[in-house]
């Protein structure tokens, strides 16, 4: 059953969750508290969790603008109140109990799980890497979540808020728990978050504390993406409804600093390097690039060990752009080859994130690729992108398209006309204006490119002028035409078809006042094809604004003149032989 997103509200207080139905014969509920992540998202709600059969109930922690814990704001513990109310109310829903239900979190989340599993009697308790002593840790690491929960408060808030886990363990006369407790000496809030707390839960009959150390554990945030394989695995027990047990016990594996040292050189003296795309958004004519690059077996925990270049590489020519360094400390974790390396600052991206403009390149097919200099040495290799990524666009009659898969990335600049396609179906329906807005809406099919989805083609507007090429981008069609104009039989070509989005038309307000001739390019396929859309476009400037009207061209189009595939009328009508059926 797919995820729904929803609202529920109790005592004034609203909060936003998303749920998925449990697949077979699942009788159990997981309910996932968010750590600290941006306010609008959920935690653990993609692959992870993607295969699990239970219920799963996720919960954000957005309350007035802040992460609250699930808990209070100004010391109102209304929001507390309001989260338990929504999960009875889906375990009631579900017909379900308190002992068929898992509260997980991870870090902010694992004090939400923890604080309230054993306050409010659930069964199943999973928690990596929590804060316990909530008060302590937000006011000396989140000041501004202190300020939130406690309103404003000082000392007497800070204690009264670090006895919420104490006081409800104190108050449980219920030991009959499965708790699940994640940790790590590397973490660094272990110290004072996990180490005084761990006594307390000795009471509990199934309490299991596992402790990794690993060289791959070395912060906070490792803990989690460490244990990811043994929490899916006790989530997928539970899940049916079976306890393990794992006692006190530590995972995690670490090699000698000697060892270390010698995988290490030898990856150094083979020179291998990591250049993969993450993203890559095109905006215009600027293009938004992320990735990790760095050199295998050297370290990059200083912003001067490692500078990143993007070269692109045309048909005799080479522009190079200076790219800027991001923090992400899961890379040793992603990347880990034998031994970890610490690639903490090798994420790249445009400077600042502000994006690259490639606006004064001349149009090419550009090969990337990735110019990393350390210190000793400096290699240039292609970039490739481990998922498949492309983006695409269009300014000032030219066309920006970016592609990237575990072979390369290739960047093509070319103008937004165009080949004539050899056989297409093409019919403009409707063609109208009001004021600066032009709104048009057809199909145009090119046999053999199939446009199986909405998101499968780009089409475009391009007016051509004495005063030069201009194009705008127009919607998908909103409804499946027909799936095989061309009678292939096995072909589909249901989304072949373009509008303006919401039918408001394209604001041409910004053209000089002349005429233009319209056409209309479709992007598929690495392919482009153009057809002319039959129709002139006359702007008109006055005192009262700009307004735009539509006619037929006349004889000596200037988009005919321009050798447009060399289609005159009687031959467009050849090549667009069949018309598609009305769109239901």
């Amino acid at each position: 059953m797919a995820e729904q997103e929803l609202d529920f509200v109790s005592g004034g207080v609203v909060v936003q969750y998303k749920r998925r139905a449990a697949r077979q014969d699942r009788r159990h509920l997981v309910v996932m508290f968010a750590g600290i992540r941006p306010l609008d998202s959920y935690e653990f709600d993609g692959r992870a969790s993607r295969d699990s059969q239970a219920h799963w109930l996720w919960l954000k922690d957005k309350f007035d603008g802040q992460h609250a814990y699930y808990l209070c704001r100004n010391l109102d513990f209304g929001i507390e109140r309001a989260v338990i109310a929504l999960i009875d109310g889906e375990l009631e829903r579900l017909g379900l109990t308190r002992s068929q239900c898992t509260l997980a979190g991870f870090s902010k989340g694992g004090f939400a799980a923890l604080y309230l599993g054993i306050k409010y009697g659930f069964r199943n308790i999973v928690a990596s890497a929590p804060q316990v002593y909530v008060g302590t840790h937000t006011r000396t690491n989140r000041p501004k979540i202190f300020a939130h929960l406690s309103g404003g408060g000082g000392d007497r808030e800070q204690v009264l808020l670090d006895s919420l886990v104490p006081d409800a363990v104190a108050a449980d006369q219920e030991t009959d728990r499965n708790i699940y407790l994640f940790s790590s000496p590397q973490d660094q809030f272990h110290q004072a978050q996990i180490v005084p707390a761990l006594p307390m839960f000795a009471k509990y009959a199934n309490f299991n504390y596992i402790e990794t150390d690993s060289d791959l554990v070395n912060e906070h945030t490792d803990v989690t993406r460490y244990n990811v394989p043994l929490i899916l695995a006790t989530l997928y027990a539970l899940a049916d409804n079976v306890a393990p047990r794992y006692g006190t016990v530590r995972n995690g594996n670490r090699l000698d600093p000697a060892t270390v040292g010698q995988v290490l050189l030898r990856q150094q003296e083979r020179g291998d390097a990591v250049a993969n795309l993450t993203s890559g958004r095109l905006s215009g004519s600027v293009f938004f690039p992320e990735g990790v690059g760095f050199l295998r077996g050297h370290a990059v925990r200083r912003w001067e060990d490692l500078a990143a270049t993007l070269v692109l590489a045309g048909n005799g020519t080479r522009h190079e752009f200076r790219l800027g360094g991001n923090r992400d400390a899961g890379i040793g974790f992603r990347y880990f080859e034998d031994a970890f390396c610490d690639y903490r600052l090798a994420a790249f991206s445009s400077p600042k994130k502000a994006g690259i403009d490639l606006g004064a390149l001349p149009p090419d097919t550009y090969c990337l690729q990735l110019q990393l200099a350390a210190p000793d040495r400096t290699v240039e290799v292609p970039l490739r992108s481990d998922t498949g990524i492309g983006s695409e666009s269009q300014l000032g009659g030219r066309l920006f398209r970016f592609r990237a898969d575990g072979g390369r990335a290739v960047l093509d600049i070319r103008p937004v006309l165009g080949a004539a396609p050899g056989e297409a179906c093409f019919r403009l329906r409707s063609c109208s204006t009001r004021g600066p807005l032009l709104h048009l809406a057809g199909d145009f099919a090119v046999r053999g490119v199939e446009i199986l989805h909405r998101q499968a083609a780009r089409y475009y507007l391009v007016l051509h002028g004495t005063a030069g090429v201009h194009s705008f981008e127009l919607a998908p069609a909103a409804r499946r035409g027909e799936p095989d104009p061309f009678g292939d039989g096995l072909s589909d070509y249901s989304w072949a078809g373009f509008g303006t989005r919401r039918d408001a038309g394209v604001d041409l307000s910004a053209l000089a006042p002349g005429t233009y001739d319209a056409a209309v390019s479709l992007s598929c396929a690495g392919g482009l094809y153009t057809l002319p859309a039959g129709r002139s476009v006359q702007i008109t400037a006055s005192g009262s604004g700009v307004t735009a009207a539509v006619r037929q061209p006349g004889p000596e189009s200037v988009l005919f003149r321009a050798g447009l595939g060399r289609l005159r009328p009687a031959v467009l009508r050849q090549r667009a032989f069949r018309r598609p059926a009305r769109r239901s």
